[in-house]
């Protein structure tokens, strides 16, 4: 991967361009270039959240697994919705998935 700071035609730099790393460092010529770290989805998180269209986050009501005979008619309705994330939580859920709408 190129630095930002280089410009260039197809593939090729075009002529005497400095190269700089990720601290503003000049690169000499015969230097591989830096590589940057990959932004990776943390997976435990995508598949628990959904993404909708608008941009809220949606979950699963928690809870669902067994002992549901005891929870009342009104309780056992609720958990078949998924439920919205809360705005404060939301910033760092999607820091989690940087590929998500």
């Amino acid at each position: 991967m190129r630095s930002l700071r280089a410009r260039t035609a197809g593939s090729a730099l075009i002529g005497a361009v400095r190269r700089f790393d990720a601290k503003g460092k000049q690169i000499a010529k015969n230097e591989a270039l830096p590589t940057l770290m990959k932004l990776k989805t943390h997976k435990t998180i995508a598949k628990r959240i959904q993404v909708t269209a608008t941009g809220k986050l949606l979950k699963r009501k928690g809870g669902q697994d067994h002992f549901n005979s005891r929870d009342s008619g009104t309780i056992t309705r609720k958990k078949r919705r998924d439920i919205s994330v809360s705005a404060r939580y939301t910033r760092n859920i999607l820091s989690l998935m940087p590929h998500a709408k």
